[in-house]
């Protein structure tokens, strides 16, 4: 089946985007403007939190942690950080990926570039394998690292092995956290990504840390990512529940 034409109001919007991804300065100022936006949201959103005790026991241990959110709502996470701990997110290996790690930094969070490959792309390598690396040491070293379980493609809401899989070696908890907010934007793309607007209501939810399995337990491993994704879309079903606002099911399938 061929593709719907875009419109060509839809043709100028991809090669602006384009320009932004391929140009070092215009990648720096989305970057400036989004981590502006992101500041203007959250101080001008009344925020509920729900379940903070238990991230603050889990920062209380000392120890290096997983924090698991989905995809579509990963918007405000960098304001999220803990002032006294280091967090590292899990940024894929492209353009926007760039734009994103650049934001991300203007709240003190750093990247480890990579993801999960496109299961319809196998020859195009994203660099999750040294991404997974990364990341063990810095678990044990005592940081925070922040995943999207869906990430980078989908299927929307359905943890990928990745997250269950560098919990179980790390030997490091996972917490899942949803975010939702009443004023926003849901787009109609894989993720139903949203942006929040400001002068809100906004809910943080976090959920129970979930403990790292066995790692040569292949069953346990599975387990363990099939609580991560239900423990995670019960996280932001609740969050969404704060702010009268409906959850996208999970998907089975990639989709753009």
């Amino acid at each position: 089946m061929n593709k719907p034409k875009k419109s060509g109001l839809g043709q100028a919007l991809n090669r602006l985007a384009q320009r932004i991804r391929g140009a070092a300065l215009t990648r720096e100022l989305a970057a400036r403007l989004g981590a502006f936006y992101l500041r203007m949201v959250w101080w001008t959103t009344r925020w509920t939190f729900e379940g903070q005790d238990r991230r603050d026991a889990l920062l209380a241990t000392g120890a290096g942690f997983v924090i698991s959110v989905w995809h579509g709502r990963l918007f405000m996470l960098p304001c999220l950080k803990p002032r006294d701990r280091r967090i590292y997110g899990m940024i894929s290996d492209n353009r926007d990926g760039e734009i994103i790690a650049r934001l991300v930094g203007f709240f003190d969070v750093d990247a480890v570039r990579g993801s999960t490959a496109d299961p319809r792309k196998r020859d195009k390598a994203k660099g999750g394998g040294g991404a997974f690396r990364e990341c063990l040491p810095l678990l044990k070293a005592g940081h925070l690292v922040g995943i999207t379980p869906d990430g980078p493609r989908g299927p929307r809401m359905r943890a990928q092995h990745g997250v269950a899989a560098i919990s179980a070696v790390a030997g490091a908890s996972v917490l899942p956290i949803g975010i939702s907010s009443t004023r926003g934007k849901m787009l109609r793309n894989w993720d139903r990504f949203l942006i929040p607007y400001p002068f809100g209501r906004g809910a943080i939810v976090y959920g129970a840390p979930l403990t790292a399995p066995p790692a040569n337990d292949a069953e346990a491993v599975e387990a363990h990512r099939l609580a991560i994704e239900a423990a995670t879309t019960a996280a932001t079903r609740r969050a969404d529940e704060i702010c009268g606002r409906e959850t996208p099911d999970p998907a089975n399938e990639i989709r753009a």
